[in-house]
């Protein structure tokens, strides 16, 4: 049995969700059309209000029908089905859940081409890096940001902040892109 219950946000409560995936206007059964990534989307407009907000109707559903008792950010398609919006077939999970329960039921699966291309840029981005730090007398080259802050034990993207300019040093170590020192 559909059962119905009115949006909680303010500004959007003359519209309602059902446990299927539904929405109803004040005009009746209102039409959703999928993403470009495959989900299942509708707009919305406020009262008195020419803008429409699109909402992702998955979300619509979890979001009034289903608990959340830990707090979990992510929706998840437990048939792996985009277009099946229906209260039995969504659950919470965390971001790590969500991408392991893709990998396991194999809705990961890239193209040759989109493999390729992965790799390309993935060596694209790597650029060698130089640690410097005189007080240790360690002068290392390392293949990317990413090896030398695991060796330093520095994050990332301070070490990017660095080789960037806006952190003076981290730890007493200087780092330089190898084809600028």
């Amino acid at each position: 049995m559909e059962k119905w219950v009115n949006l909680k946000y303010e500004g959007y409560e003359r519209y309602q969700i059902s446990n299927f995936g539904s929405v109803i206007g004040m005009k009746g059964r209102m039409k959703s059309r999928a993403n470009a990534r495959g989900y299942f989307i509708i707009g919305l407009r406020k009262p008195n209000d020419r803008k429409q907000r699109m909402f992702s109707i998955h979300r619509l559903v979890a979001e009034h029908l289903i608990d959340n008792p830990y707090g979990k950010n992510y929706v998840n398609h437990i048939d792996g089905d985009k277009s099946n919006n229906t209260v039995d077939n969504l659950e919470w999970v965390t971001q790590s859940e969500n991408q392991i329960h893709a990998y396991t039921t194999n809705l990961l699966v890239k193209t040759p081409e989109q493999v390729e291309r992965m790799k390309y840029y993935a060596k694209k981005k790597r650029r060698p890096i130089r640690v410097v730090n005189k007080k240790l007398g360690i002068d290392k080259t390392f293949e990317s940001i990413k090896d030398a802050s695991e060796h330093i034990e520095c994050n990332e993207k301070t070490l990017r902040n660095t080789l960037k300019g806006r952190n003076k040093s981290r730890l007493g170590y200087e780092v330089f892109y190898l084809d600028e020192s």
